[in-house]
């Protein structure tokens, strides 16, 4: 994997002509706000962009720039934590085989409506929401307590993190079974479920709906079904960072 730094609109140009670079590697951020204005100038008219690896912290600012940067380009990856050349090998590994379509079209779909105020939050729910992830997993990702998850939710009257996290993975389901035409048990293995009965109980138990349901409800009406347990144009932006 070639990796080349940048710091101007002719620099990126002159990298992502270069046939060699499999991806572009950008901080969100303070240390990324030259960078995400870089790329907010290219004319994707003329050029097309390799993957945009964005690594994503729970700041403010970083959260407006991955909504920023998933509504003006569709090849943004949001990543978390520390990427070294094996996670992002690996991450672009995910991306080659397919892996991260269902992702892919759920971040871009929802995160440019988050609020800034609980993008720290729903943004990592929804990256790791679409395999199996818990609570832990979500405080991990997010760098917030699971109490104060629980409690950021609950002021916001938004559904707990188990069943936000269910809701995406149904989500998940929904896509793989009606956009790539898998099968509910294949859908589950790339999910991260053992079977298609274990991925069942995960679904029934945090959203009370069977993988069924999501692939006869569609990529559409599951969306549709998500925004409306989220209360997402009433609740969004209800909270605050207080906790």
């Amino acid at each position: 994997m070639l990796i080349r730094e940048w710091s101007s609109c002719d620099e990126l140009l002159h990298v992502v002509r270069d046939n060699r670079v499999d991806a572009i590697v950008v901080p969100l951020g303070a240390d990324g706000l030259e960078a995400t204005e870089i790329l907010r100038a290219v004319d994707t008219n003329r050029m097309e962009l390799p993957p945009i690896i964005a690594n994503f912290t729970t700041a403010p600012v970083s959260v407006d720039q991955a909504k920023q940067l998933t509504t003006a380009f569709s090849c943004v990856r949001l990543f978390f934590g520390v990427l070294g050349v094996t996670e992002m090998v690996a991450a672009l590994d995910e991306f080659r085989r397919g892996e991260l379509q269902a992702r892919d079209y759920l971040v871009h779909t929802l995160v440019p409506e988050i609020d800034r105020q609980l993008g720290s939050l729903l943004i990592p729910a929804i990256v790791i929401g679409c395999r199996r992830s818990s609570t832990a997993d979500l405080s991990k990702a997010s760098g917030i307590h699971e109490r104060t998850i629980r409690n950021r939710l609950k002021s916001a009257g938004l559904p707990g993190p188990t069943e936000l996290l269910g809701l995406i993975t149904g989500c998940r389901i929904a896509f793989d079974t009606n956009v790539n035409q898998l099968s509910i048990s294949l859908s589950a293995t790339r999910s991260g479920f053992a079977t298609g009965d274990e991925l069942r109980d995960f679904l029934k138990t945090r959203t009370g709906l069977p993988p069924s349901f999501w692939k006869r409800t569609g990529l559409n009406g599951s969306i549709a079904l998500l925004r409306e347990r989220l209360n997402w144009n009433d609740k969004i932006s209800a909270v605050t960072e207080s906790g």
